[in-house]
């Protein structure tokens, strides 16, 4: 799962709180990669992405499907997504 989101956005911060919430229930099965918009560093990563609002979250499956979010998601969302990719989908 991948989450570009910045520092000082408050739908970002939400997500990022939520992230960190459940983040214990999928890991190691389940890779979180956290994309900070506001680091100038990451900006090749951002255009690459074609990230145009934030927060924004991938979903990539271990076969390289991907499903992306923008904006804050619901807790129940969050889980769905991360229990299909924690099975393999």
């Amino acid at each position: 799962m991948i989450l570009f989101h910045s520092t000082n956005c408050i739908p970002c911060k939400t997500m990022e709180q939520l992230v960190k919430k459940v983040r214990v229930d999928y890991e190691p099965e389940v890779v979180f990669v956290d994309v900070i918009t506001n680091d100038r560093a990451n900006l090749t990563l951002i255009r690459q992405a074609m990230i145009q609002a934030i927060p924004t979250t991938f979903f990539v499956s271990s076969s390289g499907q991907s499903k992306r979010v923008v904006g804050a998601i619901k807790e129940e969302t969050l889980r769905a997504e991360l229990s299909r990719l924690k099975a393999g989908q």
